[in-house]
């Protein structure tokens, strides 16, 4: 069912949720899909230098307190890449402008990571945070990678962790090294319930689900479910590079798929990004909105008219089920 024009405005899709009028310092917080500083992309940086991939949606991302991404690979010059289909190594060059364009929060726990080795993840690490760029999801050992983090925004404490729900090609388990924070059931609960002992909110992000495939796996559903259960206030994911839903779980967003954001992928499906933003307090998570964009090689933009409802749309079509998204002619998306 194609909308009017009208429904989009400002390109910009509510999500009408309850909002509290006694959080007025409400942090402000943003997630994009998959973000990759090699390939394409990396010849964008050397054409067009790196302050212009992220030039049209800094306005967007700077607006915010907090904005996460998933980095999916090592920014380091150390170690040798490890043998698999495909190994990434991101260019260095690249943070500062992250940074500058409002990214502030790098998720590492995807299957990219360690593409370089365990001495390039400690250093992507350093470097990140180097830039200004906070880490969550990678550390020194595996207890570290778990822990995640927590942020005190306007007096309100967010925890953030990151797992990686997939195999790592290349790389044996070894919880005493630099590791990854891997999603078992256990290791889900355990961490999300030690958040939420020491901080108000917790958000919970997920490289999950197969590639290129819209709709979330029942793995995929079990394992943000199982998050929601455990105490999670607000669970994302990344890695199918492609949009999925979203769904209301026991009064709790997830958003299994925003698609990939700054990447290098021509398929016409994976040009379909989106941008989540959301207000995070003491009680919970408001005000959430998505913002249609497109991610074209190296050069994300917003989205408006035609375009913008082929991404709105899209993620109406793939959130049905439970606690599925009732789309009407309105400027809203209500949830129940």
């Amino acid at each position: 069912m194609r909308l009017p024009r009208s429904v989009w405005v400002g390109a910009l899709l509510a999500l009408c949720l309850a909002t509290s009028a006694g959080e007025k310092r409400a942090v402000r917080f943003c997630t994009v899909g998959d973000v990759l500083l090699d390939r394409g992309v990396r010849m964008a940086i050397k054409k067009d230098g790196p302050e212009a991939l992220l030039l049209d949606v800094t306005p967007i991302l700077k607006r915010t307190d907090l904005a996460l991404f998933n980095l999916e690979c090592p920014v380091s010059d150390l170690g040798n890449l490890v043998t698999k289909r495909y190994s990434f190594r991101g260019d260095p060059s690249a943070l500062p402008a992250l940074k500058n364009a409002g990214l502030n929060i790098a998720g590492l726990a995807n299957n990219h990571t360690l593409d370089c080795g365990r001495e390039a993840l400690l250093d992507t690490i350093a470097r990140l945070e180097g830039a200004g760029i906070m880490t969550v999801g990678a550390g020194k050992d595996q207890e570290s990678a778990e822990r995640g983090r927590i942020i005190a925004v306007h007096g309100v404490k967010v925890a953030i962790l990151a797992f990686a729900a997939m195999p790592i090609e290349g790389m044996v388990e070894a919880p005493e090294k630099p590791s990854l924070a891997r999603a078992s059931e256990e290791t889900v609960s355990r961490a999300i319930g030690r958040a939420k002992r020491k901080a108000h909110l917790v958000v919970v992000t997920f490289h999950w689900g197969p590639e290129f495939q819209g709709v979330r796996s029942v793995n995929q559903r079990a394992l943000a479910h199982l998050a929601v259960e455990s105490g999670a206030d607000l669970v994302l994911g990344h890695h199918p590079h492609v949009l999925q839903g979203i769904e209301r779980y026991r009064g709790k967003l997830i958003v299994y798929s925003l698609g990939s954001f700054l990447f290098d992928l021509h398929r016409p499906e994976a040009r379909l990004s989106a941008i989540f933003v959301c207000a995070l307090g003491k009680k919970g998570v408001t005000d959430a909105q998505i913002i249609p964009v497109i991610a074209d090689p190296a050069h994300p933009r917003p989205a408006s008219g035609e375009e913008a409802t082929e991404v709105l749309e899209r993620i109406a079509s793939l959130s049905d089920g439970g606690g599925a998204i009732l789309v009407r002619a309105t400027d809203h998306l209500e949830l129940h």
